[in-house]
């Protein structure tokens, strides 16, 4: 309802400004990473649990604050790059790199932090796996 001139509010009935207001910058953060995520999974269509599982991720790695300092659509494009691998449909660097805003070095970093943060691991990728797309 743009330019109505009647007041935006929720499904709750509160004005959509109030709830900015009372949201703390972390959830902030955390939901604009969201809406980053699904942006890019997006745009090389990847699935809704890739999607989540990448949500999970960026979680974990936020709710820890090791990787403070790091631009947020950095590690977001780097868990969408581990969830991908972890979901059986590895894309490369390059692919995260063109949906997002992120070079191919600052998601590598990222990327390595995060395995180390999570003390996860991700299974190698074989060529096989790119050749059957």
């Amino acid at each position: 309802s743009k330019g109505t001139g009647a007041a935006s509010f929720d499904e709750f009935g509160n004005s959509k400004y109030q709830n900015r207001r009372t949201m703390s910058s972390s959830d902030r953060a955390m939901l604009n990473a969201f809406k980053e995520i699904t942006t890019m999974a997006d745009r090389i269509n990847l699935p809704r649990n890739i999607i989540d599982r990448t949500n999970n991720l960026f979680k974990q790695v936020y709710e820890q604050k090791s990787l403070k300092g790091r631009a947020n659509d950095a590690i977001a494009s780097a868990c969408l790059y581990i969830a991908c691998r972890q979901e059986g449909v590895p894309r490369t660097f390059k692919e995260i790199c063109a949906v997002s805003r992120i070079s191919k070095k600052e998601i590598g970093r990222c990327f390595k932090l995060i395995l180390k943060a999570l003390e996860t691991s991700v299974d190698l990728i074989t060529t096989g796996d790119f050749m059957s797309r």
